[in-house]
This record gives structure tokens, C-alpha cells and sequence, in this order.
């Protein structure tokens, strides 16, 4: 699974009996540190690294596959330097699965509340943690606070997030379309939500030129 922002596989060995998987160390921070520290982006590039982050999931769902795990824990940002453009890497595969496997993994934080309840990860879970993992990005703070597991999983199943157009202002004036959409993605009911990460990339796509004017309408 080679993408320009997915964490490169070097290879797996085995340690006492457990398989370990090796992989190419990822540059810059992890999103949930910078985003705690109180760390901001412009409207423009926070735009941009969400495209990059919905186009890995969405190259991942093309191939029959889904993360389990997507979080700001799990997502390593590096800023443009003077010798590096910038990067997003999109981390943590040891959860990684088939679409519409079973297994109950993943943080409860971001889990969503069919698969809590032990349905199949499919391609619309992912987008559930998509949706709590761009509300917290544009707004800066996480959709839902709890403490235990049973408290996250309650949550998930009943709470509604607060509106994101007061908490994210200038993405509501600017792009009102896209707060709807990311609202969308944190629907409980997983057949009102963008079904996979390609539709939503494709949604995301649409409103480009709010944010990035002299970009094609493209993944290049």
C-alpha cells in the first residue's frame, strides 16, 4: 500500500512468537500533540492537509482495506521547511483490516457507534472517525470529552456534537457547504453519511476554490 501519505511498510519479522511490522520512520509531530499544544494553520493549508488525509483513506478503501484507527493520534504533520515541502502521514497500521471485518478495535474516542455495537468496519466508519478527526482540526477542540470507554461508547451512540460553524467561524463564512459536510460525516446513522472516503474526497474536492482558487479540481 504505497502513497505519498501513507506510513511506508519496510518489512515484518517475527519477536517471540508476535509478527512486527517495520516501517519507515514518519517526520514532523503527531496532530493530537500540536493541536493540544494550541497550534493553528491557516484556513488555506488546513484545507490542503485535509485533502491529503481523505485521499489516503480514500486510496486505502479502493483497495478493499480500512484503517480502524484513524485519530489525530495517529497522524504526523511536517510543515513546509526551506529543503522539505510539507507532509502528512497517515500512521499506525497495526489495526489495519478488510473492509467489513469484524473485530472490535480501535480507540473508543473515534469509533463508530454501528462497529461499537459490533457491526463490520466498513468504508463508512472510517468516515465517522474522518468527520471527529477534521471537527477537531478546524475547530480546535475534540467533538465529545469523556473518561472511561463506557462513557465514549454512550456518546457516540447519542450525543450531538456542538454546531461546528460557531466553533470554526471563518470556515463558516468561508465554505458553509463544508461544515455541512463535516457534520454529515458525524451522523449516527451510517446511511445518511458519505457512504466511502472517495465520495467524500470528491465532496471535499467541490469546494476547492473556496480555499485553494488556482488549484484544479484533481488529486495531482
Amino acid at each position: 500500500l504505497e502513497h505519498p501519505h501513507i506510513l511506508r511498510l519496510l518489512g515484518a519479522r517475527m519477536h517471540e512468537a508476535y509478527p512486527v511490522l517495520i516501517y519507515r520512520a514518519p517526520k514532523g509531530r503527531f496532530l493530537s500533540e500540536l493541536l493540544h499544544q494550541g497550534a493553528t494553520w491557516s484556513s488555506t493549508n488546513t484545507f490542503r492537509w485535509a485533502l491529503r488525509l481523505v485521499e489516503a483513506v480514500a486510496f486505502l478503501h479502493q483497495r478493499g482495506w480500512i484503517h480502524r484507527d484513524i485519530r489525530p493520534q495517529n497522524i504526523w504533520l511536517q510543515p513546509a521547511r526551506r529543503s522539505e515541502a510539507a507532509s502528512l502521514t497517515l500512521a499506525e497500521f497495526g489495526l489495519c483490516g478488510p473492509l467489513g471485518s469484524t473485530d472490535i478495535v480501535g480507540a473508543p474516542t473515534h469509533k463508530a457507534p454501528e462497529v461499537a455495537r459490533g457491526q463490520a468496519h466498513e468504508a463508512r466508519s472510517a468516515i465517522y472517525a474522518l468527520g471527529l478527526t477534521l471537527y477537531e482540526w478546524f475547530s480546535g477542540q475534540p467533538a465529545f470529552d469523556a473518561r472511561t470507554r463506557d462513557e465514549w461508547l454512550r456518546i457516540q451512540h447519542s450525543q450531538v456534537t456542538h454546531p461546528l460553524d460557531r466553533l470554526a467561524p471563518e470556515y463558516a463564512e468561508r465554505a458553509p457547504e463544508l461544515i455541512f459536510l463535516i457534520h454529515g460525516c458525524l451522523e449516527k446513522n451510517p446511511h445518511i453519511r458519505p457512504q466511502n472516503a472517495g465520495e467524500l474526497l470528491d465532496r471535499l474536492l467541490a469546494c476547492t476554490e473556496l480555499f485553494l482558487p488556482s488549484a484544479p479540481k484533481s488529486l495531482e
